[in-house]
């Protein structure tokens, strides 16, 4: 009986055992094998005896050797210092890379999540690689990420009642596909044809973009090249369509040799004053923002009467206000995304 009792006390040690979840890991940077760069000790704040530093050169790196982790999903927390503006950095896990970027955080070290990462049973490797570089690594600490929350179920429904039926189409079959399969895509033809030449595959999702059709770049002389009937032969094809628009400014390009008419939808590249066109709808300025939506709602009307749906992304990346339609915050990039929306559905 005794020995029976021992057996089942040590088979529910050794479940509990296996069963245990993944422990958290802690790599200090100074402890990593340095590649290019070096330890410091000038900056406050730091923790370990040190913090690395010198990431200036291509092939500057810091890698970590994980001889013994348990296998699971990790979110990645650097603890970083980034005096000179944002900085892009590359993570490498087990020889897959991702990219990020630090915040400027002043002359402190201060922690950013990086995303999560699969570690392996066994040994790993973890590297950042100088990316952007002008930057110092004080520590990474990898915790087990807690289970992914069961997805909620996405409505079949289009907000726009106008929706076409092929439109409806593809809503429901990406529906049909969340949280089973990844589509995957590529933003450029040349890239597409490149994963076609090297896997005998086609992506399923295209995408192209508008910007040679905004007015101010046309009255520059570009040439859209047929974009819109290109993307439609592409959907006809089998290819899921995404469009986006870098839209140049509609007046007020810089127009310098630092700042060509090319870069017209970046911020610094014009004066345009997106909140001040919209108070006032009266103005030349409102009316060209107009002017430039029906020249874009045209080509959309394209892919409309040949039956191709469109997963349009207008007005990316706002809230970083390196774009112009972004530069004066939230209150003004709502508002002319609500006047681009009525424009395009009434």
């Amino acid at each position: 009986m005794r020995m029976w009792i021992l057996t089942m006390v040590l088979m529910a040690l050794v479940s509990a055992a296996m069963a245990a979840p993944p422990k958290a890991i802690h790599l200090e940077a100074e402890d990593a094998q340095l590649v290019g760069t070096s330890i410091a000790t000038s900056r406050p704040g730091y923790s370990g005896t040190g913090y690395v530093t010198g990431f200036q050169h291509d092939g500057d790196k810091i890698v970590f050797h994980i001889p013994d982790a348990q296998a699971g999903i990790y979110n990645v927390n650097i603890r970083y210092s980034s005096p000179s503006g944002q900085k892009g950095y590359d993570l490498v896990v087990n020889g897959a890379t991702f990219s990020g970027m630090f915040a400027q955080n002043g002359d402190v070290f201060a922690t950013q999540r990086a995303g999560k990462v699969e570690l392996q049973n066994g040994p790993n490797t973890l590297e950042i690689r100088k990316g952007w570089g002008y930057y110092d690594i004080d520590a990474v600490d990898l915790v087990p990420a807690p289970p992914a929350p069961r997805l909620k179920p996405v409505p079949t429904t289009p907000v726009d009642p106008q929706a076409t039926a092929p439109a409806r189409a593809l809503l429901a079959s990406l529906v049909r596909l969340y949280g089973q399969k990844t589509l995957s895509g590529q933003y450029d033809q040349s890239d597409a044809d490149y994963v076609r030449e090297v896997t005998g595959k086609t992506p399923a999702i295209l995408g192209g973009d508008f910007m040679d059709y905004s007015p101010s770049r046309l009255a520059n002389g570009s040439d859209p090249k047929g974009e819109t009937e290109h993307m439609i032969q592409a959907a006809k094809a089998g290819e899921i369509v995404t469009m986006s628009w870098h839209w140049n400014a509609p007046t007020d390009l810089k127009n310098t040799q630092a700042q060509p008419w090319w870069r017209g939808f970046y911020t610094d590249a014009t004066t345009f004053d997106v909140q001040k066109a919209l108070a006032d709808p009266q103005s030349e300025d409102y009316r060209l923002l107009l002017r430039d939506m029906d020249a874009i709602a045209a080509q959309l009307q394209k892919f409309a009467d040949a039956g191709v749906p469109v997963l349009w992304r207008p007005l990316h990346e706002a809230e970083g206000g390196w774009f112009w339609w972004g530069a004066k915050g939230p209150e003004p990039f709502k508002a002319l995304w609500r006047l681009m929306y009525d424009r395009f559905t009434n």
